[in-house]
């Protein structure tokens, strides 16, 4: 008021803060806009943790809303996370979605909270992921991200397992891997004999065949190239077939590895024993006759103290000392002359008979024969050195 004025008049001041003009004489030339705005930190947590964001939003005199939402933009998936449909932890309150949506009303003169996204736990092997936060205040016409890295604590472990075959026969081993791999994944398979007792021309490695069982029980094949094959996700078992070779030289048991790793699981290594089964050679003799033993229907070595009938023959008996024996007898070579082969009746061998021919008052017709096998009088034994089988 003026001196002359008996009553003061009045004039109302505006300060904005929220973005609009005037700019006044500040100094500057952008607007004062106090309006919350928010920041999301990145976070980095174990698969099957909570994830909690650290997010920095401005201080406002009244409560105001903000919005959340997550999405997997990164290398995670739908199922790793609470996808905009669980429960997520905002300040210590649960919040359920709506729509998708989560929605949290901060409280007056807040600064800063915490977003905690709970993380799925499962046994597949993933690398590490990533996944969004995604946030705005009611005052952003845009969302702010923070990004959360899921590590992965299913990395696999690899076995080896293997068997003991008949030489001859494939060795089977068993590949496993403790966890699945989401990826597929390149496995490394080394056979080797510098280790075990076997020899290189004991096994035929290039002929190696690896195969799995798919998810509908259906045996599928890998392509091995240089001694690697690519395991599709998913697949946790191998088995992996080398060929062993046969020979007619008694060598005892033997030994070989396979090794087989990758990149990301190490390596294991898994042996096979090879058994030598032996068989007598070929004899020839007079129907319904006897056959004597010798040492040189068997191949062994010199050392070689003892051996041991482990099979009978199909069609006739082995007699030693002229007594039947059975399997497992044992005999010590020494005394291999004692023990011979007598057919069963009237066995033709491989020779065809036809006529009018009798044994002993048995009259094989016209056209009949018998059963033409050369196998009548083989058996599978086993030799001892003296101290081993």
């Amino acid at each position: 008021k003026t001196e002359f004025m008996t009553t003061d008049t009045q004039g109302t001041g505006t300060i904005t803060d929220d973005g609009t003009g005037p700019d006044g004489d500040d100094g500057g030339t952008d607007l004062d806009d106090d309006r919350p705005q928010m920041t999301i930190g990145d976070v980095t947590i174990e698969e099957g943790s909570g994830a909690t964001f650290a997010v920095t939003v401005g201080e406002a005199e009244a409560d105001y809303d903000v919005t959340f939402t997550t999405s997997t933009n990164g290398s995670a998936e739908a199922g790793d996370i609470a996808a905009n449909t669980a429960d997520i932890v905002i300040n210590g309150t649960t919040i359920t979605p709506v729509a998708g949506v989560y929605t949290y009303t901060v409280p007056a003169g807040t600064t800063g909270f915490n977003v905690t996204v709970p993380t799925i736990d499962d046994a597949i092997y993933e690398g590490n992921e990533t996944f969004e936060l995604n946030g705005k205040t009611e005052f952003m016409t845009t969302d702010t991200q923070g990004t959360g890295t899921i590590t992965d604590d299913d990395t696999p472990t690899i076995t080896v397992t293997g068997e003991n075959v008949d030489e001859g026969t494939d060795a089977d081993f068993t590949v496993t891997l403790s966890n699945a791999t989401e990826a597929d994944l390149v496995v490394s398979l080394a056979p080797s004999t510098a280790y075990g007792t076997a020899e290189d021309a004991d096994i035929d490695p290039a002929n190696m065949v690896v195969t799995y069982v798919d998810a509908n029980n259906v045996t599928q094949t890998l392509t091995v190239t240089n001694g690697t094959v690519t395991v599709p996700g998913g697949i946790t078992t191998l088995n992996v077939a080398i060929p062993t070779n046969p020979d007619s030289v008694y060598e005892g048991p033997e030994t070989f590895d396979l090794t087989a790793s990758s990149t990301l699981t190490g390596s294991d290594t898994g042996t096979s024993t090879i058994t030598d089964t032996l068989s007598n050679t070929n004899i020839t003799m007079d129907e319904d006759g006897t056959y004597t033993y010798s040492l040189s229907d068997f191949n062994v070595d010199p050392d070689i103290t003892t051996i041991r009938i482990n099979e009978l023959p199909l069609e006739g008996s082995l007699l030693y000392d002229n007594h039947v024996i059975t399997k497992g007898y044992e005999i010590d070579v020494a005394d291999i002359g004692l023990l011979t082969f007598k057919p069963d009746a009237h066995e033709s061998g491989s020779d065809q008979y036809d006529g009018d021919t009798s044994w002993d008052n048995v009259v094989v017709l016209d056209g009949e024969v018998g059963e033409q096998q050369e196998s009548y009088a083989q058996f599978n034994y086993s030799v001892n050195n003296g101290s081993e089988w």
